[in-house]
């Protein structure tokens, strides 16, 4: 039942963000008629837009409660400005308890 479950939140999360915003972004890429072909060999069935729009500033979340997907949608976060990068810090942990 897991991988079922998973697989209907993934697929409700997407037609959530095709409600919202419907346009491509990263790796997700949503069918438009007003778009281009990403090679001159494929049908203009498969056009698609990458625009950079509202969407790109924000996060989906998704709560899943008997039986239904809840969907909340926030800004994203600013990456940090500190350099620490995953191995330091875990060998960090590992010497001390990164106790500084």
């Amino acid at each position: 039942m897991p991988g079922k479950l998973s697989q209907y939140i993934y697929l409700k999360a997407m037609v959530d963000y095709a409600d919202k915003y419907g346009e491509s972004r990263g790796s997700a890429l949503y069918l438009d008629p007003r778009g281009e072909t990403p090679h001159p060999a494929l049908d203009k069935k498969f056009s698609f837009r990458c625009v950079e729009s509202s969407s790109s500033k924000m996060v989906q979340e998704v709560i899943f409660t008997n039986g239904s997907c809840a969907f909340n949608w926030r800004e994203v976060r600013p990456i940090p400005d500190e350099e620490d990068f995953f191995e330091n810090v875990w060998r960090g942990y590992r010497e001390d308890g990164n106790v500084r």
